[in-house]
C-alpha cells in the first residue's frame, strides 16, 4: 500500500521510492543525474530495478512546499477570527517584524503560525480517545462574544476597551497557549 511518509523518507534517503501497487518508480532529478552515468551505484540498481520489474514507470518526484498555500494575508484573517485576536495580531506583527532580520522572513513567521495554530486549515481535530481538541466554529464564535462583550456595556451602549484590560487579555492567551501545548 501506498504511503506517502515512507516516499518522502526514501526519495530524501536514497533517492528513489518504489510503489508496488502501480509499478512505479519514483526518483528524484539528483539520483536520475546520477544514474546516467555508467557503473555508478544508481546506474546499477536501476538496472536491476528495471531487470526485477518489467515494464516498471519511472516518474521524477517533485518536490512539494507546503507553506506556499499560507499567505500574509491568510494568516492574519485567520487571527483575526481567534479568541484574543488582539493581543495575537500584535504578536504576529511583532513577529513578522522580527522577521525582517532573518535571511527568509517568511520562513520564519510561518513556522511561527503553525507552531501558534497548528490545526490551522481543519475545522475539528480529535486526540486518540475520540475527544474534540479543536473546532474552528467553537473558537470563531468565542471570538464574536469577546468582540461583543468589548464593545457593547450591560445597558447595551458602546464601550471604550480599557487599558487594565489588556494586561487580563495577555493574561488569558498565555493561560490559552500554555493549555494548547
Amino acid at each position: 500500500m501506498f504511503n506517502e511518509k515512507t516516499k518522502n523518507a526514501s526519495l530524501k534517503n536514497a533517492g528513489h521510492y518504489y510503489d508496488f501497487d502501480t509499478n512505479t518508480l519514483y526518483v528524484t532529478k539528483a539520483y536520475l543525474k546520477k544514474a546516467e552515468t555508467y557503473g555508478t551505484p544508481e546506474c546499477n540498481s536501476l538496472n536491476e530495478m528495471m531487470a526485477q520489474f518489467p515494464g516498471m514507470k519511472i516518474e521524477i518526484h517533485k518536490k512539494s512546499r507546503t507553506n506556499n498555500a499560507i499567505s500574509y494575508e491568510m494568516m492574519e484573517g485567520f487571527i483575526r477570527i481567534m479568541p484574543q485576536a488582539e493581543w495575537r495580531m500584535k504578536e504576529y506583527q511583532r513577529i513578522k517584524q522580527v522577521s525582517l532580520a532573518y535571511k527568509s522572513p517568511y520562513k520564519l513567521v510561518c513556522a511561527w503560525f503553525e507552531k501558534q495554530f497548528p490545526y490551522y486549515g481543519k475545522l475539528t481535530e480529535h486526540d486518540e480517545n475520540g475527544t474534540m481538541k479543536w473546532d474552528v466554529v467553537a473558537m470563531y464564535n468565542m471570538a464574536a462574544e469577546e468582540a461583543h462583550a468589548r464593545a457593547v456595556g450591560k445597558d447595551g451602549t458602546v464601550v471604550s476597551f480599557p487599558a487594565s484590560a489588556v494586561r487580563t487579555q495577555e493574561m488569558n492567551a498565555e493561560n490559552l497557549l500554555a493549555e494548547a501545548g
